[in-house]
């Protein structure tokens, strides 16, 4: 992957996303960005977040709905989905997983993301 040049965009993109914990869709990123640098277009910010997530600095999480969150926290950590408010929230519920023996698979990292009620909801 080649490095990427700076740019004053992808970094307000980025700080938007790291201030929040709420694993924001995209216009909501768009939405705090643009108290920054109000002429932003909503498809730059797409593009950015985009970059940042094939760069590895934000996570994207597709929920059960097919919308597509982000999460600009890369450590590994499982997401919850609640049914109830439609947000998507970090849980701390350990995953465990063992490839078996004889798998043909190089397995490098793996997500989570479950489904039930959040505990703001409960």
């Amino acid at each position: 992957m080649r490095a990427q040049k700076y740019s004053k965009q992808r970094e307000a993109v980025y700080s938007a996303l790291r201030s929040v914990r709420t694993h924001p869709v995209a216009s909501e990123v768009y939405d705090i960005v643009r108290t920054e640098i109000p002429d932003i277009s909503l498809s730059t910010v797409y593009r950015n977040l985009s970059q940042l997530a094939e760069s590895g600095k934000a996570l994207t999480i597709t929920d059960e709905k097919g919308v597509v969150h982000f999460d600009g926290y890369v450590h590994p950590h499982n997401h919850l989905f609640c049914k109830a408010c439609q947000r998507v929230v970090d849980v701390d519920i350990p995953v465990a997983i063992s490839v078996p023996d004889g798998c043909s698979h190089s397995v490098e990292g793996y997500s989570v993301l479950f489904s039930g009620v959040c505990s703001g909801c409960k």
